[in-house]
């Protein structure tokens, strides 16, 4: 009952955080991305907050020293609405490459670009991938941290679909560090039902080598990822019985 209570009181309460971050932040859309973004991590912080008196969620990040002082592009599992929530709230400055359908979200969707999140049209082809590549050096040339979940959408427990392969085009095309990372966040929100108390885990894993063939960056970094988190799934389904 509790569990149910919380998911109800949270569902009610997100939207109506967005909406008045968003007002109250909508003339700072004019000013420079590091104040939209400050507006930004305030929206995310606020949501950790709620998930944790409202749903007793909270989490816990591993490998932060695997983290580069440069900037770098991280690439992550992506199973919860969580996943983007944590690393807006963590990363001092960040970019997300999202589906340019999210910007069609009142508010939010107004926001992500302001902010120097990059769009990214999946039925683009190679103009799509270009003008990606474009925007991606731009920000890593500004000192953002770029993150990408290669398999382009939300993912269930247990499952994997198959890796994107413009991620591979940006390992060789900036020549910067690529930082895999895991996560369990689907067992406490998952895409559908209520939500489950208990901690996240989300783990840095160490930056893939570089210079790395196309077949041999996306299959090593598949491997780093999804090996990770189904240990990170497993410790959790251990410790419940």
């Amino acid at each position: 009952m509790l569990r149910m209570v919380g998911s109800i009181l949270f569902t009610l309460f997100l939207p109506v955080w967005t909406l008045f971050i968003g007002t109250v932040g909508a003339v700072l859309m004019l000013f420079p991305q590091h104040i939209t973004q400050w507006v930004g991590r305030i929206w995310a912080r606020g949501v950790l907050v709620a998930l944790r008196y409202l749903c007793g969620i909270t989490y816990v990040i591993k490998g932060k020293e695997n983290l580069p002082t440069t900037p770098c592009i991280i690439t992550s599992k992506h199973q919860s609405a969580w996943d983007t929530v944590i690393l807006l709230a963590y990363l001092p400055q960040m970019s997300y490459i999202y589906k340019k359908e999210l910007g069609s979200i009142p508010v939010y969707g107004q926001y992500l670009p302001r902010m120097g999140m990059i769009p990214v049209d999946r039925d683009g082809k190679m103009s799509a991938l270009r003008d990606m590549i474009r925007r991606v050096k731009h920000q890593l040339d500004k000192g953002f941290t770029v993150v990408i979940f290669p398999e382009g959408t939300r993912t269930p427990v247990g499952e994997a679909l198959p890796y994107q392969a413009g991620i591979s085009a940006l390992y060789h095309e900036c020549h910067v560090p690529v930082i895999p990372v895991a996560l369990n966040s689907g067992l406490f929100w998952p895409k559908k039902g209520w939500k489950n108390p208990g901690c996240i885990t989300l783990e840095f894993l160490p930056a893939l080598a570089p210079d790395l063939t196309r077949r041999q960056f996306m299959d090593e970094m598949k491997n780093a990822i999804e090996t990770k988190t189904a240990q990170l799934v497993d410790e959790v389904r251990s410790n419940k019985q």
